[in-house]
């Protein structure tokens, strides 16, 4: 048995016509990868720069993201090359592991893009899931920085770099149970392909509802429904809510949780000057949604960041 714990990074889209192309999700720039023993000691580590050439031109919020250049990226092996090198240490008995859902869906598109067709991906887990499971985290979407915190890792490792952040996934691999991980994985995959995934309330049944009045903006709401107090349905006790995420035009989503008595789901919606508060019992299909929407409002803050570093650098250069 051995293992192998990779981490990717790719480019996007430089301008709205590059949107079209076949890899809609991004093409893979750098891998970062390293092969395990089956007591997680490191048997060989690579890191592999990759010249894109379905989006030859480096996004310049990738390029802030990562430190890859365009200079850089133009020395990159192909992608045939690279995929190739990592496929020299699968096995039979090879287990993949990443951190996250993100990567094998992206590598598997990005492989048939290039018809790679003679390399056959290894098994795969995501320890994201062995994390939550095993320290009884409510929430499935937590970050590789957060799950280090926790267990009070600190490496000195420049994110979004493929190897570095693939190093910091082996830290917290070290951490976790990893045959009962693999053992009860199917207890905590999430199911593919459910009806009405964006409006799963139209299957469930309200616990109970809320109405209130509220005359302010959309801009506004969120910080409004912070503010409504919610309680147990079962013990009366207070919810401990997790991050409110946006859900169309007029709705927020997020979590909640009691200790006693398990997870929520709450939504907000507001229509006709009134914030309707509905709350459900927190299920897969409604935990699926969360997480998709907690995926993006992630991506939002990280391009915020850029913005208003980007923005720090000009007006430094202008003064």
């Amino acid at each position: 048995m051995n293992y192998i714990i990779f981490d990717m990074e790719w480019n996007q889209p430089s301008s709205p016509k590059e949107k079209k192309h076949a890899l809609a999700h991004g093409e893979i720039i750098q891998i970062g990868f390293f092969v395990l023993s089956d007591s997680l000691e490191i048997l060989h580590k690579e890191e592999i720069l990759i010249k894109p050439v379905c989006y030859p031109v480096i996004n310049k919020y990738v390029a802030i993201l990562t430190g890859i250049t365009q200079e850089i990226i133009e020395t990159g092996a192909s992608f045939d090359k690279a995929i190739h090198r990592m496929a020299e240490f699968f096995s039979d008995d090879t287990i993949l592991f990443t951190w996250g859902d993100d990567d094998m869906p992206i590598l598997r598109e990005n492989m048939k893009y290039h018809n790679i067709t003679d390399i056959t991906l290894p098994m795969h887990y995501n320890l994201q899931r062995f994390f939550c499971a095993q320290t009884d985290t409510p929430s499935r979407q937590i970050g590789l920085k957060t799950a280090a915190e926790h267990y009070n890792i600190e490496a000195d490792v420049q994110a979004h770099d493929a190897l570095n952040d693939a190093y910091l996934t082996l830290l917290v691999a070290k951490r976790l149970d990893i045959p009962a991980g693999i053992a009860d994985y199917a207890k905590y995959s999430l199911p593919r392909n459910e009806k009405n995934a964006q409006q799963p309330w139209l299957n469930s049944k309200a616990l109970f509802l809320i109405e209130q009045e509220f005359g302010g903006s959309f801009d506004g709401m969120a910080s409004f429904c912070r503010n409504i107090p919610l309680r147990c349905s079962e013990c009366g006790n207070s919810l401990k809510l997790n991050s409110l995420c946006r859900h169309g035009k007029a709705a927020f989503v997020t979590t909640a949780f009691c200790e006693k008595h398990g997870g929520y789901f709450i939504r907000y919606e507001h229509k006709n000057n009134t914030v309707v508060t509905s709350v459900y019992t927190l299920n897969e299909a409604f935990e699926r949604l969360y997480r998709s929407r907690l995926r993006k409002k992630e991506k939002r803050e990280k391009y915020k960041q850029i913005y208003k570093a980007q923005a720090k650098c000009k007006k430094e250069k202008q003064t």
